[in-house]
């Protein structure tokens, strides 16, 4: 008895050595004997009476082995060729999921566009700098989804801006989607995927899971309106919940280049000169301009404001310490840099925004930088209601 398992390991052990050919071969043959046709003057009937319970065994036993070796053989050519693919993409992606966000939002001609944004690391394991060609949002299916991946821009040696991810390098990059109708109920979490391909043909499929909504969260109802609620219909409900209550920034930005915490920084700065010289002194935050007589040197009298605030040919262009700060960071010779700057300030023209108090300020900024009728667009959208400033 000491030495079956012994024996039983070492019949195992040859099985798993045995070609599949072998085990279906003699799967075959077992069930040919169980069934089938009398082959000359051989008796067949009197060997299945005999042997038959045996032939059973047999046929049963190598046919199980048989599809045993051949699931595993299945398993192991998956993983193999996943492992294959793997190795031959150079890309590995994480997500930052304190970067990830997605919004609803009701647009001008009554449709709904949902607007996602999710920040990825993207590391390059090969030798050679990858590009991302394409882009495309394969889950949930979207109407008329738009894509974009923003990598930011690296100067090399010779003085060129390329967009890609340097070899065996690391960069920080942005996907935006915009796509129409509802991905998810709003306020809840959306989960995307989203398939890149890079110059050379290679396909990467990026999923990315829990992205948080930005919307806010509703005000909890009294026991009145849960009661109006409770006895509304499902779909009443879902209707109420799919509507957005404002529209979505159509300025999106990378927040991860150094300039942008450079301008926010000159934004809080404007903010507190504009905190220190208010309106009713005269005064606009750090601009070299006053809200009364400037000949007079501020010293209009209540009730008697001139036409003209400035003598003829005395007057002198608006300016500012802050301001030229601005317009110098955005006199990067990086295109992308300076797109992104420009789209940083065009987002700051929100009521919502705490850059709303100086938003003369942003304006003055992108009209100087040839940007006025995008943010006469954006302000008259999302500074429109404003009663405050």
């Amino acid at each position: 008895m000491s030495d079956l398992p012994g024996a039983f390991a070492s019949v195992l052990s040859a099985l798993t050595t045995l070609p599949v050919w072998l085990l279906l071969g003699l799967a075959v043959a077992g069930w040919v004997v169980l069934f089938g046709p009398p082959l000359g003057d051989i008796d067949i009937a009197a060997f299945r009476h005999q042997w038959g319970s045996w032939v059973w065994v047999e046929a049963i036993a190598f046919s199980i082995l048989f599809i045993a070796r051949m699931g595993e053989g299945s398993v192991r050519a998956y993983w193999s060729h996943k492992a294959t693919v793997a190795d031959r993409r150079p890309l590995r992606f994480v997500q930052l999921d304190h970067e990830c966000w997605w919004h609803l939002a009701k647009q001008q001609d009554d449709s709904y566009v949902s607007q996602i944004r999710t920040d990825i690391l993207m590391s390059n394991t090969s030798h050679r700098p990858i590009k991302i060609v394409k882009a495309q949002l394969l889950r949930p299916r979207a109407d008329l989804a738009q894509v974009t991946p923003l990598i930011p821009g690296r100067v090399s040696p010779e003085g060129g801006v390329h967009y890609d991810i340097p070899a065996h390098g690391t960069a920080r990059a942005s996907i935006h989607i915009m796509a129409r109708g509802s991905l998810a109920h709003r306020r809840t979490p959306l989960s995307v995927t989203v398939k890149l391909t890079d110059q050379y043909g290679e396909e990467y499929k990026l999923r990315c899971f829990g992205i948080p909504t930005n919307d806010p969260t509703d005000p909890k109802p009294g026991l009145l309106q849960r009661a109006k609620i409770g006895i509304q219909f499902p779909a009443a409900r879902h209707r109420e919940a799919a509507v957005p209550e404002r529209p979505v920034m159509p300025w999106v930005y990378d927040s991860a280049p150094e300039s942008i915490g450079i301008a926010d920084a000159i934004l809080k700065e404007e903010r507190r000169s504009y905190a220190a010289n208010r309106r009713p002194k005269g005064g606009l935050g750090s601009l070299n301009a006053g809200l009364q007589s400037e000949p007079n040197y501020g010293a209009t009298a209540q009730g008697n404001i001139p036409k003209l605030l400035w003598d003829a040919g005395k007057g002198t262009p608006l300016a500012s310490p802050n301001l030229n700060r601005l317009l110098a960071l955005h006199s990067s010779p990086d295109s992308f840099a300076k797109e992104n700057v420009g789209c940083y300030l065009i987002s700051r023209l929100d009521k919502e925004m705490p850059s709303a108090d100086i938003a003369y300020f942003v304006f003055l900024a992108l009209h100087r930088l040839n940007r006025t009728i995008d943010a006469l667009t954006t302000a008259r959208q999302f500074l429109c209601g404003d009663k405050v400033f």
